[in-house]
């Protein structure tokens, strides 16, 4: 890495306009190129603004990532579709975890208060592939704990069985999803209430209910 840090000084200086091609392996992000960039950007918050890991939490943001020209490593990087490119908070929580979490619930749940509180689009194809399901259950608890709590497991069940219940999925925005990538609902429902036991009886009888229902007459 010492060549690495050689070269970024000399492009912070204006010596050099941009790191050699040998220190990553090609154009795009992988777990090696993502090492060593974040291994750079370690190295100008630690060495040469000489910052804590408590200050950086602070003090690192867009601004100082073009001023200390670490803008060319951004591309290196794997962003999950929850952070914007260039977030300068995940970055802290990739090198410093101790001090900045941002864990996958959290991360999920940016998204989704921006989508509710700007009036804004999910991510193209946010609930489809393997993460789909976790997070609609994520998003899912967030509606039900903050917009409509509910008595017991048992109303959660009959409501979103109920024409009110997709009511407010459709308010809320997660109707769409049920809808165009078949997400299971009362799936969904007995994984957010999974610390009560009561939530598979009612699973079951709800999973009977609605095939018997569709059984033709």
């Amino acid at each position: 890495m010492e060549m690495l840090f050689i070269e970024y000084d000399n492009i912070l200086i204006g010596r050099q306009d941009d790191f050699s091609a040998y220190h990553f392996a090609g154009s795009k992000a992988s777990q090696a190129n993502e090492k060593r960039a974040l291994a750079c950007i370690k190295y100008a918050i630690e060495y040469v603004l000489g910052w804590t890991p408590e200050e950086a939490s602070k003090k690192f943001d867009r601004y100082m990532i073009e001023q200390m020209k670490l803008t060319k490593l951004l591309k290196y990087i794997e962003w999950p579709i929850e952070i914007p490119k260039g977030d300068p908070d995940y970055i802290i929580s990739l090198l410093y975890p101790e001090v900045k979490r941002l864990d996958p619930e959290s991360m999920v749940l940016r998204i989704y208060k921006d989508v509710l509180d700007n009036h804004k689009q999910f991510p193209r194809d946010y609930f489809s592939g393997e993460d789909a399901y976790s997070r609609f259950a994520i998003c899912l608890k967030y509606l039900v704990d903050h917009y409509h709590p509910f008595e017991n497991i048992g109303e959660i069940y009959q409501f979103f069985h109920s024409v009110n219940g997709r009511k407010l999925l459709n308010e809320y925005r997660l109707l769409a999803p049920i809808e165009k990538y078949g997400i299971n609902l009362d799936e969904a429902i007995r994984t957010i209430t999974e610390d009560y036991y009561e939530t598979d009886l009612y699973y079951e009888f709800w999973k009977f209910k609605t095939s018997f229902d569709r059984l033709p007459n």
